[in-house]
């Protein structure tokens, strides 16, 4: 009888020291996120919606292409506010530089009930 080698325990041994230092490097505020990656609240709502970048867009002269190589925003940042996901306010400035328009223009709060307590 051969053991699978996924349950050797060397193996596991590496992927439990693995997990270990992946959760104690991210704060659990990082670790929400990565369990979360739509960044919604229980109510399934945005906290911050990127809707309004994506029709700023349209309307410029811009687009995802021109955005990544002349202006060298990563796929990843449009990627992450395709999908409403925590982004830099140095990103945000970036863009509305590029653009030329207001943070209105790009973001949009949505309150939710079940916002964190203040």
């Amino acid at each position: 009888y051969r053991l699978n080698p996924f349950f050797h325990p060397k193996y596991l041994l590496g992927v439990f020291l693995l997990l270990y230092s992946l959760l104690r490097r991210y704060s659990s505020e990082r670790i929400y996120t990565i369990l979360n990656p739509y960044n919604t609240v229980d109510g399934g709502e945005c906290m911050i919606d990127y809707s309004p970048f994506w029709e700023t867009l349209e309307k410029s002269s811009e687009n995802w292409y021109t955005l990544t190589k002349n202006h060298h925003i990563s796929n990843s940042t449009l990627h992450r506010l395709k999908n409403n996901l925590d982004t830099s306010t140095k990103t945000l400035n970036d863009l509305c530089r590029i653009l030329n328009c207001d943070m209105k223009d790009i973001i949009r709060y949505v309150p939710n009930e079940n916002d964190q307590k203040l």
